[in-house]
């Protein structure tokens, strides 16, 4: 994916930044994270010292793990929700496209199909998809459904 999509994200992708807030609490080391889209199961993650698992607040309230270093990279603390979750600004800032026909004959695909997460596990992707790249680093490639990428990102001004 970076070799074939990361051109291609850098060169005609649009400039986004995460305007969703979320919640977020230390990940249990190896508790199960099930990230869940409006499209359905998307992926698993078993967690790890020192990962924070983060809750967005869209409709699917989608869960996922990122480590500590880039969790304090791409939120700031707002308030604590609970004994369990703290609210968060979102800081983080990606570049984005579109997965079309185009991207999955590039990658020869069908329309829908799935790429091996960074953690190992399979992640699902579609048509209408994005995949996107975090700035400024641009040092991975990863998918967001359709839904939870509208209801996440704002085109960057």
């Amino acid at each position: 994916l970076l070799e074939r999509l990361l051109p291609i994200i850098n060169d005609e992708g649009g400039h986004y930044r995460k305007s969703q807030q979320v919640h977020a609490r230390p990940a249990v080391e190896g508790e199960i994270i099930v990230s869940v889209t409006a499209d359905g199961e998307e992926t698993s993650k078993m967690a790890t010292a020192g990962e924070m698992v983060i809750k967005n607040l869209t409709d699917a309230l989608e869960e996922y793990l990122v480590s500590e270093a880039t969790f304090e990279e791409r939120y700031a603390s707002v308030e604590e929700v609970d004994e369990s979750w703290t609210l968060f600004d979102p800081l983080g800032e990606i570049r984005a496209t579109e997965i079309t026909r185009e991207v999955t004959e590039l990658l020869d695909v069908g329309d829908e199909f799935f790429i091996m997460a960074s953690w190992g596990s399979e992640q699902a992707a579609r048509e209408g998809d994005f995949f996107v790249a975090p700035l400024p680093k641009l040092n991975e490639v990863y998918r967001i459904a359709r839904a939870e990428f509208e209801q996440t990102y704002k085109l960057a001004k």
